[in-house]
């Protein structure tokens, strides 16, 4: 018994395919290729942009570091020192060094305090500032504590 479709896989057909499994088109080829690379390029503009977060956040960190550790200085000063006098100290800026490379300053402003406080004229505002450039952009951080004067 023959079938009607048999006259077309005779001998030497058995290679040719369905016309429904050939593959993809050079569009859809194309196509998909398009997509890959713009999700391919899509995460790599996101961990760049994630990996200049946490240089930032970094300089950051070791900048309230040096903040906090020059406050911690200046508050085992004696009052008397020169260093809380009234004003801008020092007169020329500390560097402030990152990774081995100076990328800013740090000074400190000693205040009156802008506030009535409940010690009274009693205080000093200690204001100690870090500035630093970073990548083309200015940044800074500012720390503020209150000291008793003498």
């Amino acid at each position: 018994m023959k079938h009607a479709d048999s006259a077309q896989w005779g001998p030497g057909a058995w290679h040719r395919v369905p016309l429904d499994t050939r593959g993809l088109s050079l569009v859809e080829a194309m196509m998909g290729m398009i997509i890959s690379i713009i999700a391919i390029s899509s995460l790599a503009y996101s961990f760049g942009i994630g990996r200049g977060l946490i240089y930032r956040f970094d300089v950051s960190r070791r900048a309230m570091g040096v903040a906090q550790a020059r406050m911690e200085a200046l508050g085992t000063l004696r009052l008397q020192s020169d260093s809380l006098a009234f004003g801008t100290h020092p007169s020329t800026a500390v560097p402030f060094v990152y990774s081995g490379n100076v990328i800013g300053t740090e000074s400190w402003i000693v205040t009156v305090p802008p506030v009535a406080t409940p010690a009274g004229n009693a205080l000093k505002l200690v204001t100690v500032r870090v500035r630093w450039t970073q990548t083309g952009t200015a940044d800074s951080l500012v720390y503020a504590r209150l000291i008793p004067r003498p």
